[in-house]
């Protein structure tokens, strides 16, 4: 022990030194998981730890909080010290929606499609057309697909033009909305004299003549059947991204929601791969999405033999995704008064994907089957039916974690309902401008935009986090620094915004009593900064860098050394130590920036 201590000129001092650490710090500074330490992390400034504090890990788990002397009997050759002078160690990061196999897939399979470039905005779909095997469908995207001027045509029209001789479906990311053309119409079997299914809405000209515009369940099930015909280049795409690690432990991400959306074409396959190779970096919770327009048995079936719920394991599957209704922008979120500018001329309030009823139906089965769900529903009637169902769940259960995302409108007595049901409210769309359409003076007269501070006043729990669709856009740092620049968001406080990217998302998740925070017993998920972001300006917090990622223990990024994620803390670097070097001095995490 004294070779870790720093000099002093007598023991009566030391002494001295360790009663007021005692006091300041409590009993020791915290409880004792074990006698030796694999891990500890010295120098920085720990979250919402007193300074000094120092970090032990043992077992892949928090052994230690607390001053150095407390530390120091449990330090062996083997364990591991890292050197975090100047910088901050925070729990994890939680990225709560994330669309990683989607932005996979579209990335080796789609093409991006600009109508308003006319024909230089179809070249690059048209040079994949041409390598299509046979029965393969051509799949773009594109934004604002209700917006796009296209000379008097059909959107269907439109593509039949430039896309003749292939089935064709172009998506807008995020919306529940595509483009087909007449060659995918007829392998859908959509016509002029079809209903529309469940949970969805066929657009007809005049002549009840599909206009090529789809939306909800029916979007959904025709991406299904183009991802279908390219079944064979998933499943090679998936074996082999899943050899290489993920791009979240660079942006100090230790634990995920992944969408699911993709989970009938290999999506679990993918992941559970990742498990058994042990080559899973972050907790992934996978949320299969639920479908208005399939049976619910059939889904629920599949439900049952999907579901993991060690909190032990990396993969969880124990939550849902599904959209109550569309998006406020185009004009299908679900309101209780008509919108000022309709974009669909029978549906002036909006749509439903799923009804209020069905919805109760859905999470009361979900309940028995332990499952819970991350809920789309920006408009007011849409959140009101989520909530309302939520509600009924409630009375029978207390467990399950539900999450509404996007929030846009709500009636002020239901922020109140979302705090008493312990629903977290999730935003990875910070302030969003409203590109299609202003809200009516009539709607804001009945109930507000969603405030996030509004939210934090009536205590909802409030989670970040990034656009979701692009793996380049996982960026908590500048999420944070984002959230605190921008007045109109509601956050102010540098530890709320720390919070709705740690604590927050894990209470989401159902995952809060192992991570989201730093305390003793709770898994060692945390990340390492080299700044410390409660006392740095919020614009530079984007600018911050990430030094060093821990899951469960084990190292899963370290800058300058790609080969971390293979290492486990305490097994791989060791540090033999010289008997002069002072405590916080005997390893350095070297600040290769």
């Amino acid at each position: 022990m004294d070779e870790l201590r720093m000099e002093s000129k007598g023991s009566r001092w030391i002494t001295v030194l360790a009663l007021a650490a005692s006091c300041f710090w409590g009993v020791s500074g915290a409880t004792q998981a074990r006698e030796t330490l694999d891990m500890l992390i010295t120098g920085g400034k720990v979250y919402k730890q007193a300074p000094g504090t120092v970090v032990g890990i043992s077992d892949g788990k928090i052994s230690y909080l607390g001053p150095m002397i407390g530390a120091e009997p449990m330090v062996t050759k083997q364990t591991r010290i890292v050197d975090a002078e100047k910088s901050g160690v925070y729990p994890g990061f939680i990225e709560l929606h994330t669309h990683y196999l989607d932005t996979v897939a579209f990335t080796h399979i789609a093409c991006e499609i600009n109508p308003e470039a006319g024909d230089a905005g179809t070249q690059a779909c048209k040079k994949v057309a041409r390598r299509l095997k046979s029965n393969q469908w051509l799949v773009g995207f594109s934004a604002g697909l209700f917006d796009k001027p296209l000379k008097q045509q059909s959107p269907r029209e439109w593509l039949d033009t430039h896309f003749p001789n292939v089935p064709t479906v172009v998506i807008e990311p995020h919306a529940s909305l595509v483009w087909v053309n007449s060659k995918g119409l007829d392998e859908m079997l959509v016509t002029r004299h079809g209903l529309d299914p469940i949970g969805g809405k066929i657009l007809r000209g005049g002549d009840q003549q599909p206009t090529g515009v789809i939306l909800g369940s029916v979007a959904e099930v025709v991406m299904e059947k183009a991802l279908e015909s390219h079944r064979a280049t998933l499943t090679q795409l998936y074996s082999q991204v899943a050899k290489t690690a993920s791009c979240f432990e660079r942006h100090g991400v230790t634990s995920l929601g992944d969408a699911g959306s993709l989970w009938f074409y290999g999506g679990i396959d993918f992941w559970q791969q990742l498990a058994r190779d042990n080559r899973l970096n972050v907790r992934v919770s996978v949320r299969p999405k639920l479908s208005p327009y399939k049976g619910v048995n059939a889904q629920l079936e599949g439900l049952k033999e999907l579901y993991r719920n060690d909190l032990s394991d990396r993969l969880l599957i124990n939550q849902v995704k599904l959209h109550v209704d569309g998006q406020y922008h185009l004009g299908t979120a679900r309101l209780s008064v008509p919108y000022s500018e309709p974009s669909i001329d029978s549906e002036p309030y909006g749509l439903f994907f799923f009804s209020p009823t069905e919805l109760n139906t859905w999470l009361m089965r979900l309940n028995e089957i332990g499952y819970g769900a991350y809920i789309h529903a920006q408009g007011d009637e849409a959140i009101k039916a989520a909530l309302y169902s939520i509600q009924n769940v409630r009375r029978e259960n207390d467990d399950s974690r539900f999450t509404l995302s996007n929030m846009r409108f709500i009636h002020e007595p239901l922020y109140k309902l979302l705090h008493d049901l312990d629903v977290t409210a999730n935003f990875y769309l910070l302030n969003p401008e409203f590109s299609r359409q202003q809200p009516p003076s009539h709607i804001l007269d009945k109930k507000e935009a969603v405030s996030i501070s509004e939210l934090l006043k009536h205590k909802v729990s409030v989670a970040l986090g990034s656009a979701g669709l692009y793996t380049n856009k996982v960026v908590p740092l500048a999420r944070i620094s984002e959230s605190l620049q921008k007045p109109e968001i509601g956050i102010d406080d540098i530890y709320q915004a720390i919070d709705s990217y740690t604590i927050e998302p894990a209470k989401a998740l159902g995952i809060e009593s192992i991570t989201g925070s730093l305390v003793v017993g709770k898994s060692a998920d945390l990340v390492i900064i080299n700044q410390d972001l409660t006392a740095i300006p919020a614009e530079k917090i984007a600018q911050a860098k990430v030094m060093m990622t821990v899951l469960q223990g084990q190292v899963t990024f370290e800058r300058g050394n790609a080969g971390a994620s293979n290492q486990t803390a305490g097994l791989h670097k060791s540090v033999k130590r010289d008997k002069t070097d002072e405590p916080n001095k005997v390893a350095a995490l070297k600040n290769n920036s």
